[in-house]
């Protein structure tokens, strides 16, 4: 029904029969007490309701204005059938948010499992190495910060010539000997940790009380991989290990680091499985690096030096040829010794430009020397055994003796016997390649380590120069017996022979009674600078006239 702002009836359903308010039997106590709140908001204009009784029932009564005139709809409704309808929706809510917290708690419970499977999949993958199937570098590199470093050593280990076993016998094989390595160290050192980084480089932590039980435990892993090799059960394989201490260090990847550095000292010496990382060999890595980044600027300051060692035909006393000798004298006027340089750019490979800028002083000098008018003899250059694997050298060698107007007769090129154990063919054509362009070959250092009488059968050397270690030797029987047959041998393969290191009247007269007759050593001269070396020459020259 509607009422006007003083409380008029002035609209209503068919259930109200009376025109009047006072009709609607509103003169209940509770419900004047209502009606007159109701009518006070009203007149204020303001919208609400009221609760009243009425014949025993509950009621609730709305009002609003209708915008017409000033009538007010007021609707009322027992409060019964409100409580009911409140009670079916908030039931039907409780139902509704039930399922809606059920569905959440199954989403993120599958959310959860989602990423916890997600995150167990990613670990490993970083963690945990696919062939072994354990954990790998990177869990040692996380984990680390866990380790005590007390009585404990990590290894670097790795297989030697390991991409040559890949490419001989295929990948499969190259996987079996990294498990089977894999599973020797787990075998051998249960109570030890060994995680594979990458291809066959591992990484081990290893436990011991003192050094030499860490070395007794290594000597056991090698023992293994020599039995299994002798009894064919894996194919043929060595390893090398470089070690250090955990114990004052606190990066992993410094201990590491030094680790590899110590491996590399003995890398491809198979007498040597392991090497320990100390301060010593620090320094000399160190000064390693040093000499690699000085080179390029060495080369442009012609910091690099030749001197020469007269070889002497020991029955007239005649020099009768020379050895360039490359000396480093570097910024500072300091000499730097060739056996700290040589083999770091042997390593390298920088020595095949050192090669060669020492084949351009030895030209230039001789071209200087004869323009002084001073009578030379030939020079023997040393080559690395690098040059075999280099295409086109011995074409840069041609241009160059061209360029500077040298004579083949004038060098001669030394080759190391150690370059026999590379490719055979490959030094043939290279020996021939000199030959065929008029150049000497002579083999140095003969009796160090590989020679055999298949060695001199199999190359074209025209000379082989004894090593001082047999000259050293001269007077002990048996060594006698050696020199004396290595002499007679070269003679009747139609070779000369150079005996080296001579440095006393002692083993002069052995090797002339024995008809060696050339000799290099500081019994007759040391390595002379370029001018101590020309006076040389002339006062040969001037004394045999």
């Amino acid at each position: 029904f509607a009422v006007n702002r003083i409380g008029k009836l002035v609209a209503h359903s068919k259930e109200i029969e009376e025109n009047s308010v006072d009709g609607l039997n509103w003169s209940y106590k509770d419900f004047s007490q209502s009606f007159e709140r109701m009518m006070s908001n009203i007149k204020e204009e303001k919208v609400g309701y009221i609760e009243y009784h009425m014949k025993e029932k509950e009621y609730l009564g709305f009002y609003e204005p209708v915008g017409i005139n000033d009538w007010y709809l007021i609707s009322y409704v027992p409060k019964n059938y409100i409580d009911k309808n409140v009670n079916e929706l908030t039931k039907e809510v409780r139902i509704i948010s039930v399922i809606i917290i059920i569905a959440f708690c199954c989403f993120s419970g599958i959310w959860i499992l989602y990423c916890f499977l997600y995150q167990r999949g990613v670990n490993n993958r970083i963690f945990y190495d696919s062939l072994t199937k354990e954990k790998n570098y990177e869990y040692l590199k996380h984990a680390f910060y866990k380790e005590d470093s007390k009585n404990k050593s990590l290894i670097a280990l790795d297989i030697d010539k390991f991409k040559i076993i890949n490419m001989m016998y295929g990948l499969n094989v190259g996987d079996q000997m990294l498990l089977y390595l894999y599973g020797t160290f787990k075998e051998v050192l249960p109570k030890d940790i060994l995680y594979r980084n990458k291809a066959d480089e591992f990484v081990g932590i290893i436990y011991h009380e003192t050094k030499q039980e860490l070395m007794d435990k290594l000597e056991l892993l090698n023992q293994k991989i020599q039995e299994d090799m002798k009894n064919n059960k894996i194919y043929h394989m060595t390893i090398s290990i470089g070690v250090c201490a955990l114990e004052g260090y606190s990066s992993l990847q410094r201990i590491y680091g030094n680790a590899i550095i110590a491996k590399n000292q003995i890398k491809g010496n198979t007498n040597i499985v392991y090497n320990f990382f100390d301060d010593k060999l620090r320094e000399s890595f160190i000064e390693c690096g040093r000499m690699e980044s000085k080179f390029e600027s060495a080369l442009g300051n012609q910091e690099f030096e030749v001197w020469y060692q007269p070889k002497y035909n020991m029955k007239d006393e005649k020099i009768v040829s020379a050895e360039a000798l490359v000396r480093w004298r570097d910024e500072n006027g300091h000499l730097i010794s060739p056996g700290k340089f040589i083999p770091v750019f042997e390593k390298n490979g920088q020595i095949i430009r050192l090669d060669e800028e020492i084949i351009k002083i030895v030209y230039k000098d001789l071209r200087e020397a004869k323009e002084f008018g001073i009578q030379t003899v030939p020079v023997s250059i040393n080559l690395s055994r690098l040059h075999l694997d280099c295409p086109g050298f011995i074409g840069r060698i041609e241009q160059l003796t061209k360029e500077y107007g040298i004579k083949p007769s004038e060098i001669v090129f030394e080759i190391t016997e150690s370059a026999l154990l590379g490719d055979k063919e490959s030094l043939n054509c290279f020996i021939e390649g000199l030959h065929r362009l008029g150049f000497r070959v002579d083999m140095d250092d003969y009796g160090t380590g590989v020679s055999s009488l298949d060695s001199l059968s199999s190359f074209s050397f025209d000379t082989i120069k004894l090593d001082k270690s047999f000259i050293d030797n001269i007077g002990n029987k048996k060594m006698d017996i050696v020199i004396k047959s290595t002499i007679k041998m070269t003679k009747d393969l139609d070779m000369q022979i150079i005996a080296e290191g001579v440095e006393t009247i002692e083993q002069v007269k052995f090797l002339l009674e024995n008809e060696c007759l050339i000799a290099q050593g500081f019994y007759y001269s040391k390595p002379l600078k370029k001018e101590q070396y020309f006076l040389k020459l002339q006062e040969t020259k001037e004394r045999i006239r």
